[in-house]
Order: structure tokens, then C-alpha cells, then sequence
């Protein structure tokens, strides 16, 4: 009984310790992806004080035709970087999860091999006593 209760508790610090670092892998996926968002904002702000200075700074129809040309292509590839980025991010966060289900599998399937074993050798050592015998009268 007392290795049945160590063995719970094993598999409880397993699982516990398991929820805790998916919480960490979550959280820090959020700060990666918030840390890439706010690099977004930066570079969007930055992105337009230029455009506002080059807009500025246009004097015909043509120079705003190149204008608006070249800050289409530049946006568009910003967003397309920006959902890269979130993608690759999923990505890990998926690939995290994974070896950490891996690892918990491990755990648990290690646990209960090693209670396997512990009890089979229990069972072993009570089929090996032999039984009182009784005397006839």
C-alpha cells in the first residue's frame, strides 16, 4: 500500500511539474509574440513619419503614383514578414507541446512500468509463502 501511495504521488509531482512547464512554454510564446508585435508597431510608426516626410516632398502626380507604389510593396511585405513570424511562432509553440507530451508520456508509461514490476513482485512474494498447514485431529 505504501509504494501504491509513493507512486500516486509520483505521478501527481509528474503531471503537476508537467502543467507548469506548459504554462511556462504558453507564456513565453505570448511574450515572443507580443515582442514581434510590438516590433511591428516601431517599424509601422517609423514606416510612416517617412511616408508622411516623402509625402511631403512630392511635387506631381507622377511622384506620388511612385510614391504610393513603393510604400504598397513595402507594406505588403511587412505583413506578409508579420504573418511569417506568427506562424513560425505557432509552429514552435506545437513543436514545444509535442516534447512535452513526449516527455509526459514518458513519465507516466516509466511510472507505471516501474509499479508494474512493483507489484508483480508483491504478488511473487505472496505466492511464495507457503500457506499454514492445518492439523487433522
Amino acid at each position: 500500500m505504501e509504494s501504491q501511495t509513493s507512486q500516486f504521488l509520483d505521478l501527481y509531482r509528474t503531471g503537476v511539474r508537467t502543467a507548469s512547464d506548459v504554462m511556462k512554454a504558453s507564456l513565453e510564446s505570448a511574450e515572443r509574440m507580443q515582442n514581434q508585435q510590438l516590433q511591428l508597431i516601431r517599424s509601422a510608426l517609423e514606416e510612416q513619419s517617412k511616408s508622411v516626410s516623402q509625402l511631403a516632398e512630392c511635387r506631381s502626380m507622377d511622384d506620388l503614383l511612385a510614391l504610393q507604389a513603393r510604400l504598397t510593396g513595402s507594406q505588403a511585405q511587412k505583413l506578409m514578414d508579420y504573418w511569417s513570424g506568427i506562424w513560425r511562432v505557432a509552429g514552435d509553440n506545437q513543436m514545444a507541446a509535442a516534447r512535452l507530451a513526449a516527455s509526459q508520456v514518458q513519465a507516466v508509461s516509466g511510472s507505471l512500468r516501474d509499479s508494474m514490476h512493483g507489484s508483480t513482485g508483491q504478488a511473487a512474494n505472496h505466492e511464495k509463502r507457503p500457506e499454514p498447514q492445518r492439523k487433522s485431529a
